[in-house]
Order: structure tokens, then C-alpha cells, then sequence
């Protein structure tokens, strides 16, 4: 029977073993190093701008003596096949981000697993993350894109999912979206952050997942990874936080995950990643290293460790500081915090007008929307600043529809004055295109 045990202990850990060596907690380290190695001016602009902001941070610290508070609008881009679409539905995506919520502000229930020694900096915030009910088009959502694609990702394409032109999903103004792609990987990888201190195209800044370990306590794919605690790593990064031994895997007590940082330093020193889940019976197992001998030994139980759904529980006070604070000071986050694109779309009809067109600046394409009831519509030209009659849409004997879609992703960037001519009026408005 003994005999019988140990085999199946060394089956199981040879299994855990395999698991691990085919899958990559996070490639954001990786994916750095090798941009750094390939662009090294991009290095030097990101250690300028998180200089900067954690010069800011330092600052503001010692003024608030409480937690941020703050609603982030979130879109989700699910960009996968038939098959794996179904897999993640609206509900399972509100329950991941409602989740990312809860690790956030402390209220997760597996926090018991934190060690009385470590419950002093365990992070309580403010901050909630909130499915988008307004569109960039200031039309009603809810916050989900779908893109049906066969197209698979890996560590070299994965930011081809940012663009729909690249068969992805374009990113919602970062400044006032916070973007979260869901894909299929065909190599290891499971998520992907980008940094605040980044100096790449704004378009960039989101976080992209693979859609196995999306999710709640699915009934499938990854049980490792099953309580959304991917998502919640990857946003650590898209706020500003390295991983718990440092920005690099280097073997060395040298590396810190608070660079440029040290009086909110309250994460122990850790030597590298710690795999699994070292405490599966929930009794506080202390595990240490050559960076920290002694009890209470590392912080496994962090959320930016590399441990299993399960071992990773918290956020430190001084990890919360340094997201907090990339909110406040960094130009790629802080007006997060002011976007109300959570909240549904208000009535942006100007009454005396009698219609509304918008955005303004557009892109692609702008919405005329007419109050109702209207006189009819019965063209739209656009004329450019020096006067020619760059566009005409007629609607022969007139529209009165609510909504108007025009599209004028063929015309050059710049400003254009849009006429529109009604049955007893005509009226003229200014709108760029970007």
C-alpha cells in the first residue's frame, strides 16, 4: 500500500512537473527583456518615465493617509472561434471582473490564507473595476466585444490582437477604457501586461489573457488557474508592480520588485518564482530561500508570485501605494480615474439644436443622433476649410431616423464642416478628424 502511495505522489508531481514546463505563468518579463535587447532607446524611455513617476509617488504618499477611491471602466475584447467563444459567456465574464474587484479591495474569501505575520500589510483599497456601459461612440454597451476569428496568438504576435486591421479588435481609448483582450495562445504563454511607464503607442496599454485561465472555477481547460488570479497578475503590471522577486528571474536577493522605491518596500526578498501551491493544507507553511532564511519566510501568497490560483491571495500596502500611484501621476493611467464610461450614455441632444453629433474628434466614422420627433433630413454634405464639398449623402425625399452612422474613413485627417440641410432649416457644425 505504501508502495502503492509513492508511486502515485511521483506520478502526480511528475504530472505537475509537465504541467508547468508547457505553460509560462506570464510572459511579461520575457516579453521586455526581448524588447529592451531589440529597441534599447524604448529601455532608456521607460526607466525615465518610471523614475518620474515614482519621484511623483514618493511625494504624494506621505500626503494621503487613505485609500484611492475610483471606478475603471473595463472592455473586454473576446477575440476567439465559435468553439471557445461559448466558453466565455457575458456571465462568466462579469463574474471575472466583479472578482478583480474583490482581490482589489481585500474582500476576496480565500484571505484566510494569509499568515499572521504577513496580515499587517495585507492591502484593503478603494478601487473597483466596472464593465463599460458607454461605448466610444458615447453609445449604450455592455463593455464586451466579440470578434469571431480562427486566429491564434504567441508570444511574438500577441499584440496583433490590438488591431482589427491584424484580424483583432481595436483598443478603446485607453484613457478612457481600461482594454482586456481574451485569446487563444498556441505556445505557453497566459497573459501579457503592459507596463504604465511604457512609451509605445497608447493603443498598446491593455492586458491580453489566454482564455483558459479567463474565468471562475470553469468546468474545464486549467484547474491550476481557475480563480481568475491571471487577470488580476496582469493588472499588478498594468498598474505599475513587478514581479514579487524582482523585474528580472536572475537568481539574485539584489533584484527588488520596487525599483526606484524602497520606503514601501514590504514585500520579503525572494529569489525567484515560486511554482504549485506550497500550502495545500492551508496551515500557513512557511517556505523560504537565500534571500530570506528565516520565518516568516517569502510571500508566496502574493498576487505577483508565479504560485497556483489558489496560493495567491494578496495585495502588500506597498504594492497597493505604487498602483494607487501610477493612477494619480503616470499620463497612461490617471485619467482612468476621471472617465465615467462605466455610467450609461446620458441624452447629448442639444434641445435647441436638435441633434447631436459625436465623437468630435472621430476616427472612422461619426453618429449623428436627431431629436425626435424631427423634421426630415434630407443631406449631409462635408465641405472642407477651403470650401469644396468633400462628401454628399442624400436620402431622397428625407430621413427622420434616430441614428445616423456616417462613415468617412477615406478622407484625410483634418477639419471638415459638416452641413446638414432639413426640410425647413439648414445647420453647420465643425468636426476633425484625427
Amino acid at each position: 500500500m505504501l508502495h502503492k502511495l509513492i508511486t502515485l505522489v511521483l506520478i502526480g508531481s511528475i504530472a505537475t512537473v509537465a504541467s508547468y514546463a508547457q505553460l509560462h505563468r506570464c510572459n511579461t518579463d520575457e516579453m521586455y527583456e526581448q524588447l529592451f535587447k531589440n529597441t534599447p532607446a524604448i529601455k532608456i524611455d521607460f526607466d525615465k518615465n518610471q523614475r518620474r513617476i515614482t519621484e511623483a509617488s514618493l511625494e504624494s504618499m506621505g500626503a494621503r493617509n487613505q485609500a484611492l477611491e475610483g471606478t475603471i471602466p473595463v472592455v473586454v475584447h473576446v477575440v476567439l472561434d465559435d468553439e471557445n467563444q461559448l466558453k466565455i459567456t457575458d456571465a462568466i465574464i462579469k463574474e471575472q471582473i466583479d472578482s478583480l474587484t474583490l482581490s482589489f479591495q481585500g474582500l476576496n474569501a480565500d484571505s484566510n490564507r494569509i499568515p499572521a505575520a504577513f496580515k499587517p500589510s495585507f492591502a484593503k483599497t478603494k478601487l473597483v473595476f466596472k464593465l463599460a456601459a458607454t461605448n466610444p461612440n458615447l453609445e449604450p454597451t455592455n463593455g464586451i466585444v466579440r470578434v469571431l476569428s480562427s486566429k491564434t496568438y504567441n508570444f511574438n504576435t500577441f499584440d496583433d490582437v490590438k488591431n482589427s486591421l491584424l484580424g483583432g479588435s481595436d483598443t478603446w481609448d485607453p484613457t478612457k477604457y481600461y482594454n482586456i483582450w481574451v485569446v487563444s495562445f498556441t505556445d505557453n504563454s497566459l497573459g501579457f501586461g503592459i507596463f504604465p511607464f511604457d512609451p509605445r503607442p497608447a493603443y498598446l496599454h491593455g492586458v491580453v489573457l489566454n482564455y483558459q485561465v479567463f474565468g471562475i472555477n470553469k468546468p474545464y481547460e486549467l484547474p491550476e488557474y481557475n480563480r481568475g488570479r491571471t487577470l488580476v497578475h496582469e493588472t499588478g503590471h498594468f498598474l505599475g508592480l513587478f514581479h514579487i522577486w524582482g523585474s528580472t528571474n536572475n537568481n539574485s536577493c539584489t533584484d527588488t520588485d520596487f525599483p526606484f522605491l524602497t520606503t514601501k518596500d514590504d514585500t520579503p526578498n525572494q529569489l525567484k518564482a515560486t511554482l504549485g501551491n506550497p500550502d495545500p493544507l492551508n496551515n500557513s507553511h512557511i517556505v523560504t530561500d537565500l534571500c530570506t532564511s528565516s520565518p516568516p519566510g517569502i510571500m508566496y501568497q502574493n498576487y505577483m508570485d508565479y504560485t497556483d490560483d489558489i496560493a495567491m491571495v494578496m495585495f502588500t500596502n506597498g504594492q497597493m501605494d505604487v498602483m494607487e500611484n501610477s493612477l494619480l501621476n503616470s499620463s497612461n493611467r490617471s485619467p482612468l480615474l476621471q472617465s465615467n464610461r462605466y455610467l450609461p450614455p446620458t441624452s447629448i441632444i442639444d434641445p435647441n439644436k436638435g441633434y447631436s453629433i459625436t465623437p468630435n474628434p472621430f476616427n472612422q466614422s461619426f453618429t449623428i443622433q436627431l431629436a425626435q420627433p424631427t423634421t426630415p433630413l434630407q443631406y449631409i454634405q462635408l465641405i472642407s476649410t477651403s470650401g469644396q464639398v468633400v462628401k454628399t449623402i442624400s436620402y431622397g425625399n428625407g430621413t427622420t431616423s434616430p441614428k445616423l452612422t456616417v462613415d468617412l474613413s477615406t478622407l484625410s485627417s483634418g477639419i471638415y464642416i459638416v452641413l446638414l440641410n432639413f426640410s425647413d432649416r439648414k445647420a453647420t457644425e465643425n468636426i476633425v478628424k484625427q
